[in-house]
């Protein structure tokens, strides 16, 4: 019985029970054939350690799991009485049990999928856009205060960020998931409005202007929870450029209104709205100051094609192949729109 529990698979039997649950995720951008036929045998020795790496995880996780999961079950003993039923003990049981399993598999798993994201990310950053990734690397939280959009930043979570040079001009693109407050010294969390999280692909350039005013955008959605951070935690004017098209998007705020409104140009008002339209969920926030533009497109969540599979899935180095490829030709695509910005 004992050899029986040392061989029991617990990752098996979950990938049973949520088989389906994590689909494949999309391939938006199809890589060009002659271009897969180059890369994949690149990826072939990556993949076959990766491959290794993930069943070393499976038979880690599998391990804590035959310790833990017990653990998580040993408190039904506590309020199990006789005559009571089976429903609350079995409920109980259940909850203890996936506590258990949650606990084993979230340190091996996130390790693994640092490595996974790290192995192809990397390779594949590097040829086919010329950019460095790294897939967790520490939050500058100074460099988003300095931005003036938050009141107080309480967390910030940082992934596959994008690091590279066009034109002589820096660049960088990082999903993040800000967690904040839009005043500047929160008490009380009254509830969820208190402290949301803002889910961003946050795209950094290098500009020309050298002599560009303070100019912050906040994006009008229904949740504008930012509004009047700029005016009333960092003591920006708010102002309005009377293009009825631009001004529904943005809320916008300046040191120096009357050389923000100058600078903001119809050519560049009518390039950042197409940008908006064309990324992101909702209007993005924009900020622009001497040397320095960033946008910051809202997402849906911190996940990205560059997670992968779960690692009870085989690693297949053509799937990964063309979703991480995908995934960068969107970046790309939207680090390239920023970029041509005429921001002068």
């Amino acid at each position: 019985m004992l050899d029986v529990w040392r061989r029991f698979s617990f990752t098996k039997h979950w990938a049973r029970q949520v088989s389906g649950i994590y689909p494949e995720p999309k391939v938006e951008v199809e890589l060009p054939e002659e271009l897969r036929a180059d890369l994949l045998p690149s990826l072939e020795p990556e993949a076959q350690r990766l491959e290794k790496r993930r069943q070393e995880t499976v038979e880690q996780i599998d391990g804590r799991a035959r310790l833990m999961v017990p653990l998580g079950l040993s408190p039904v003993l506590l309020v199990f009485v006789p005559g009571m039923g089976l429903g609350i003990p079995v409920i109980l049981a259940l909850a203890g049990g996936l506590i258990g399993w949650g606990v084993a598999a979230r340190a091996p798993a996130s390790e693994w999928q640092k490595q996974m994201r790290e192995g192809f990310g990397q390779v594949l950053a590097e040829r086919l856009s010329g950019f460095a990734h790294v897939s967790m690397p520490p939050p500058d939280v100074e460099r988003l205060n300095a931005l003036r959009l938050f009141g107080k930043i309480i967390k910030v979570d940082v992934s596959d960020r994008l690091t590279g040079h066009r034109d002589g001009r820096d660049l960088a693109l990082s999903c993040m998931a800000i967690k904040y407050s839009a005043v500047e010294n929160p008490r009380t969390r009254r509830d969820g409005r208190d402290y949301p999280i803002l889910y961003t692909d946050m795209v950094e350039v290098e500009t020309a202007a050298k002599d560009a005013p303070l100019i912050v955008g906040v994006g009008k959605t229904p949740y504008d929870v930012l509004r009047n951070t700029p005016a009333k935690v960092h003591g920006l004017t708010p102002f309005e450029t009377h293009d009825p098209g631009f001004d529904a998007k943005f809320y916008l705020f300046s040191s120096d209104p009357e050389a923000a409104k100058r600078f903001l140009t119809e050519k560049l008002r009518t390039a950042l709205i197409a940008v908006s339209e064309r990324h992101g969920l909702e209007p993005p926030h924009l900020v622009i100051m001497p040397d320095y533009l960033a946008v910051l497109f809202p997402r849906l969540t911190l996940k990205t094609a560059f997670q992968g599979r779960p690692y009870w899935v085989p690693v297949d180095a053509e799937k990964t192949l063309m979703q991480f490829a995908s995934d960068l030709a969107g970046r790309n695509a939207m680090i390239n729109d920023v970029r041509a910005l005429p921001v002068t």
